[in-house]
């Protein structure tokens, strides 16, 4: 009886240590892969044990460093092309696949007197901008190619000319997205060009 005993707690403690040296550290890299699932790309694997467990340790590791990289690299794009949708001084909008608003800058927004939530997520028919502006906007969404055109519009009851472009935004193995428009203001342009005809017409008589 002594004999099995010291057996059994011999067998008992070996089994711990294999328990120990394989289970524990699998479970580790298991819980780092699932907080990698989840957006979690701080997460590390600290397992330790025989060289197959270390060297998936090290791979996880790898993965997660090179997704944490990418995240900050893609952050740090994102920012810009936010900074540079903000500043560039013309309105634009993009119009996803359904039809509705996906991107809008300040310009529109003020231009427009619109909110931010008025029209996000909103189509673009919906929208209270003037027809001529639909129309422009409807033409690049049902043909899918890029257009550009002089709109003359009324907003808040002053006459606005605007150059419009508008393209539609392909992605990778040429999916197409939806389109984006730009509004460029040129009416100061067409102001000088009228107060330079008349002036010319004025010295000719």
């Amino acid at each position: 009886i002594i004999f099995l005993l010291m057996v059994f707690f011999v067998l008992t403690y070996f089994t711990h240590r294999l328990l120990s040296n394989l289970v524990e550290p699998i479970e580790n890299v298991t819980e780092t892969a699932r907080e990698l699932t989840m957006g979690n790309y701080q997460a590390r694997a600290f397992a330790t044990g025989p060289r197959t467990i270390t060297n998936l340790r090290n791979s996880i590791n790898m993965l997660a460093s090179n997704l944490q990289e990418l995240t900050k690299k893609r952050a740090v794009e994102e920012e810009r092309l936010q900074t540079l949708i903000e500043n560039m001084g013309s309105a634009l909008l993009m119009i996803d696949r359904a039809g509705e608003a996906l991107i809008v800058n300040q310009a529109f927004l003020q231009r427009f007197n619109y909110l931010y939530d008025d029209v996000i997520g909103k189509n673009f028919m919906m929208l209270e901008v003037p027809n001529e502006l639909k129309t422009f906007i409807d033409y690049v969404f049902l043909t899918e190619l890029p257009y550009r055109k002089q709109l003359q519009m009324t907003i808040d009851q002053e006459i606005m000319h605007k150059m419009a472009y508008g393209a539609p935004v392909v992605g990778e193995h040429g999916k197409w997205h939806g389109v984006v428009i730009v509004l460029h203001d040129i009416t100061e342009l067409i102001r000088l060009e009228h107060i330079r005809k008349d002036f010319v017409a004025n010295v000719s008589h």
